[in-house]
């Protein structure tokens, strides 16, 4: 998955450094200086009480968790002013564009499930399935790094930003963060 979405990305995007997260160890299955992106792992993200956090996760909750550490290390870290996550199983087909326009005035663009409201109509998906698939799609999450961060809470959110970062989190962000506005079925997170 990674390669293929690296590659996407590198379609639109020829001149952007690419890091990927593996949740594993490579284990000489290959050799991830050969790869067209840097290569990360949890440990590169100095994730406190990290052993414990793998066992305790699932894989998928494991990755979905590592995700703000991932944003904060690239941010400040690393020194990016902004980071745009990808799933890998998402191929890019356009660039980046109106996120990263969207991201200019606003600390985290998200993209909603859904533009408009489902109709009562009885049929799936209904209001209920979202629940558990959350309002946003948290395989795309771009944030911008806030000069300062911020506290020991937001940065455990993730770049000390909204919290953009974490699905649970982002899944309130329309009811917990003022000023959302969605655009073109980009959400944007204003500034406060």
């Amino acid at each position: 998955h990674a390669r293929a979405w690296s590659k996407s990305f590198r379609c639109h995007h020829p001149t952007v450094p690419v890091f990927v997260l593996l949740a594993d160890r490579p284990d000489g299955l290959f050799d991830p200086r050969l790869e067209p992106f840097q290569v990360l792992s949890p440990e590169d993200l100095a994730i406190a009480d990290l052993v414990r956090m793998r066992f305790a996760l699932g894989v998928h909750a494991f990755t979905t968790a590592t995700k703000p550490f991932l944003l904060l290390h690239l941010i400040e870290r690393l020194g990016f002013d902004r980071a745009i996550y990808f799933d890998s199983d998402i191929h890019m087909y356009a660039p980046v564009a109106r996120g990263l326009e969207l991201l200019q005035g606003a600390d985290g663009v998200l993209v909603p499930h859904l533009l408009t409201p489902l109709p009562k109509d009885g049929r799936r998906p209904k209001d209920s399935d979202f629940l558990t698939a959350g309002a946003y799609n948290a395989g795309f999450v771009a944030v911008r790094g806030t000069p300062g961060g911020g506290g020991c809470e937001e940065r455990e959110a993730g770049v000390g930003l909204p919290g953009l970062a974490r699905q649970t989190r982002a899944e309130g962000a329309p009811v917990q963060q003022p000023g959302e506005r969605v655009v073109g079925g980009l959400v944007a997170e204003l500034q406060r």
